[in-house]
């Protein structure tokens, strides 16, 4: 029995986070067949590699069952949120539109600072989260 059969049957997701553009991403979804193979989107990759929001939102947005918050340096590491790539104004306002009510998982800048540096991230992110 395959992996989509079981999450059919156990009424549950499979939910993907890949570097894949848009276009092959929906192709890799169709593939599947299953309204069970959904997208946990993830901004900072998706801004590290270079890939607009709002074109992948279009592309997949209602497919999206999880979201990871992070920020990221084109082609690079991790940013403290609104100092990367990551673009959380047109993000948050596509995903207003979609109507997105899944969960966001912090996966925010960290460092020795620990706790901290998280407080304030989350400071930073609680107007775009009270959008939607």
């Amino acid at each position: 029995m395959t992996l989509v059969k079981i999450a059919e049957e156990k009424k549950i997701y499979l939910s993907l986070e890949t570097d894949l553009a848009p276009k092959p991403f929906v192709e890799l979804l169709d593939s599947f067949n299953s309204d069970r193979v959904t997208v946990n989107y993830d901004i900072g990759n998706s801004a590290a590699l270079g890939y607009d929001p709002v074109e992948e939102l279009n592309a997949y947005g209602t497919r999206i069952t999880d979201i990871h918050i992070k920020d990221r340096f084109l082609n690079g590491g991790p940013a403290i949120l609104g100092e990367g790539e990551a673009d959380f104004i047109s993000f948050f306002n596509k995903l207003f539109d979609l109507n997105y009510k899944g969960p966001f998982i912090m996966q925010a800048y960290r460092d020795d600072e620990g706790v901290e540096i998280f407080k304030q991230q989350l400071e930073w992110i609680k107007p775009y989260l009270d959008t939607v």
